[in-house]
């Protein structure tokens, strides 16, 4: 028996194929809320950043995603 026979397999190299993208729409003043953080602050930009896993691919082998945004107007930076 050699020595690599007891080694463990390597996991099969797996991708998945994403999109990433945003939508935003300009909010009336009378659908904006404030801001949960100081309440002072109305927010009329709605806006989403996601990532969409393509059809055929795996969304499960994804456990998480995470946006690093590397602007200081945000108060996280990273989320």
């Amino acid at each position: 028996s050699s020595a690599s026979s007891s080694l463990p397999a390597k996991p099969e190299a797996v991708t998945v194929a994403f999109t990433v993208g945003n939508t935003y729409q300009r909010l009336s003043p009378s659908e904006a809320r404030y801001d949960r953080l100081t309440g002072r602050h109305l927010k009329i930009h709605d806006w989403t950043l996601y990532v969409d896993v393509l059809p055929g691919h795996d969304p499960d082998i994804i456990d998480r995603v995470t946006f690093d945004m590397r602007d200081d107007s945000f108060l996280t930076t990273a989320f």
